[in-house]
């Protein structure tokens, strides 16, 4: 999102027929407000992913839904869990195809990663520097003047189905060889972070240069890559490039509500003898036809007891 979004609370807080509605938090700098059935944000000096918490009351039932917002993309209505950090690090030091990322314990499972080669790039071994080894990479056009989609190089990032992965900075090192020339350009996510890099090359001191970029994710629910683009180089010489690293924070997404908050008002009722064409709901805001089974259901606002 940017600026202000408004959300119509009515459908997120089903069976509620008078309900009164309030904030009950706002995250990260943002600006939150609820005017009738609207919840109205302002992402202000919020970044990336922020949370705001509305609590809807009636007859002595609450519940509270977590809302999600990207402060640059979409928004997301579903609710979360707590967000756990992490990383994402190809050691990128083996100088061939299929060099596996290392996932940091709190994304193991949830998250998918690959490397993607363009068909004018070419694995060349490994460059044995003092302090770091490098994957070498070759071209197949001699000093090809301008990114293409053929000279890229892309490390991809898929969250799990239901997850948000919200990569906020970006760091890898790379080394120039055998020349003064080349050029890289690096981007995120579709967008640009770099143009025309020109790294250390082989035997100077230092003779790798770390590069580091904090950067944004609009869309942390989709997959996402980091290219990087080779060229205005010989197809005699190389770039060495290792240790791309991605830092972030991975969220699990719920449909659900997470809490109800109060346990008074239930009421007692005999589903055989109960009978009217009002809807029934599930604690998580499920509508149904009628209960079928005993526990505790919201019908007409209020929560009822199955027995």
């Amino acid at each position: 999102m940017k600026g202000k979004i408004e959300v119509n609370l009515s459908s997120y807080f089903a069976g509620y027929t008078r309900p009164s509605y309030r904030v009950s938090y706002t995250a990260n700098g943002a600006v939150a407000a609820v005017s009738g059935n609207k919840l109205i944000v302002y992402n202000g000096s919020a970044k990336a992913l922020f949370s705001v918490k509305v609590t809807a009351s009636q007859d002595g039932v609450s519940l509270t839904r977590n809302f999600n917002f990207y402060a640059e993309g979409t928004t997301d209505t579903t609710q979360s869990e707590t967000a756990e950090n992490g990383t994402i690090k190809w050691a990128f030091d083996k100088g061939t195809d299929g060099q596996p990322a290392t996932v940091s314990q709190d994304f193991a499972n949830h998250v998918t990663t690959s490397v993607v080669i363009g068909n004018e790039l070419t694995y060349g071994g490994v460059k044995k520097l003092p302090s770091v080894n490098e994957t070498r990479i070759g071209v197949t056009i001699d000093n090809a003047p301008a990114p293409t989609d053929g000279n890229k190089l892309s490390f991809c990032v898929t969250p799990a189905a239901g997850y948000a992965l919200n990569i906020t900075k970006i760091q890898f090192t790379a080394t120039r060889i055998g020349t003064d020339g080349g050029s890289i350009d690096v981007s995120w996510a579709g967008k640009k972070i770099a143009s025309g890099l020109r790294p250390a090359r082989n035997g100077a001191d230092p003779d790798h240069t770390t590069y580091i970029y904090n950067v944004t994710t609009a869309e942390p629910g989709k997959g996402h890559k980091l290219t990087f683009n080779f060229y205005n180089i010989g197809i005699t010489k190389q770039f060495g490039l290792a240790n791309v690293k991605l830092y972030g924070t991975l969220t699990r997404l719920q449909t659900r509500a997470k809490a109800m908050d109060s346990t008074t008002g239930v009421n007692e009722v005999n589903a055989a003898t109960k009978q009217d064409n009002a809807p029934w709901y599930t604690l998580t805001g499920m509508k149904i036809d009628k209960p079928l089974h005993p526990g505790i259901y919201i019908h007409k606002g209020k929560k009822v007891m199955i027995k």
